[in-house]
């Protein structure tokens, strides 16, 4: 089994970091300061467009993604109703 292995790492997994991407981006697609305000997530040369999401993040946290998506439209959502 470890020939086997040895033998993938050696021959695929060059081929698959070369040739396999993803066209998503989960994170960092509309950055806070760049793309956003940072105080309230308004997309910047907008009224009243907001993001709370993955995208507003910079990279995607250790921890499940979701949760933090839920937290950032909690606060979202406080700052809003002000």
């Amino acid at each position: 089994l470890a020939d086997a292995m040895g033998l993938w790492h050696r021959l695929f997994a060059p081929l698959v970091g070369a040739y396999v991407s993803t066209m998503w981006h989960p994170a960092g697609g509309a950055p806070r300061g760049l793309a956003l305000d940072a105080e309230d997530l308004r997309v910047k040369a907008t009224a009243n467009l907001h993001v709370a999401g993955v995208a507003a993040m910079p990279r995607l946290t250790a921890a499940n993604p979701m949760a933090s998506c839920y937290a950032m439209g909690w606060r979202l959502g406080e700052i809003l109703a002000r």
